[in-house]
């Protein structure tokens, strides 16, 4: 049984869109839906001119969530002032009418 607050996974195109958006020099190289969490969760690995990342891609695609909107914004101050593992967020894209609002974070 699927999980009713789940979002359908982003297309490949959708996503090399939106690694483009964080950044002209990257390059989607490669892409999985993740089987669990929320929205359409992917792990990507990026092409930078720095070597290869891997990433987590987390869009908002399923309802207007206003959690969603501040949760990249909250991981970094966690991170710093707890001993809990936490990912650090890479890039934000919000501003993008084009695009789902989404954050790319280093997998842990």
């Amino acid at each position: 049984m699927s999980d009713p607050g789940r979002g359908a996974s982003l297309s490949r195109d959708r996503l090399a869109e939106l690694v483009a958006a964080v950044d002209t020099e990257w390059a989607l190289l490669a892409a999985r839906p993740a089987t669990h969490g929320t929205d359409a969760v992917s792990y990507v690995t990026v092409g930078t001119p720095g070597g290869e990342r891997e990433l987590v891609s987390k869009p908002r695609t399923v309802r207007d969530r206003p959690e969603f909107r501040t949760e990249p914004y909250l991981l970094d101050p966690i991170r710093r002032t707890t001993s809990l593992p936490v990912p650090v967020v890479v890039a934000v894209v919000d501003d993008r009418a084009d695009l789902p609002e989404s954050f790319l974070m280093e997998q842990l």
